[in-house]
């Protein structure tokens, strides 16, 4: 059986995903409120992160392996600083449609002893020691945490309360 972690990993990644799916069209690409990011933001901050994390560094494959506009997305934010930049709703979403294939395989595939090992990562990624079970921990705290963010713009305009974290129908078993 697939572990515990790896389970609850599918789980957040689902949460966001149906979180993202549940936004009403009319705020997909504006700040609901001051201080608040914009969803589209939202969903290309997360999608990148989770790409990295699950397709790129828990892999112990180099930066060119993740996905191109999410990529390219991320070194505009870097270069733009603290300011959070454009991202567009429909763009990031479909980028996070071709990321998520890839990391299901790839959480599907965790064993335990997966899970304990420390993957070839580039240089300065990670601490020394750093393991895949500690990068699908903290992947599924990223996307909890991001799909709670979308909640409540979903819920500001006018949607429903996803109930976070939903039914956890993957832990479960």
């Amino acid at each position: 059986m697939l572990p515990l972690i790896a389970r609850l990993l599918l789980d957040a990644q689902a949460s966001f995903l149906a979180i993202a799916d549940a936004m009403p069209a009319e705020a997909r690409d504006d700040a609901p409120a001051a201080g608040l990011n914009t969803p589209g933001w939202i969903v290309a901050h997360a999608g990148f992160i989770h790409d990295v994390w699950m397709n790129v560094d828990a892999q112990g494959l180099t930066g060119d392996a993740c996905e191109p506009w999410l990529r390219a997305w991320f070194r505009r934010q870097r270069e733009a600083g603290a300011t959070p930049i454009d991202a567009p709703f429909e763009d990031a979403r479909a980028a996070l449609d071709r990321v998520v294939p890839k990391a299901t395989a790839f959480i599907e595939s965790l064993t335990d002893a997966s899970l304990g090992s420390v993957p070839d990562f580039e240089e300065g990624a990670w601490p020394a020691g750093t393991t895949v079970g500690y990068l699908v921990a903290r992947d599924i705290a990223h996307l909890f945490a991001h799909a709670s963010e979308l909640n409540v713009i979903v819920t500001l305009a006018g949607g429903p309360d996803a109930g976070l974290p939903g039914r956890m129908t993957a832990t479960r078993g």
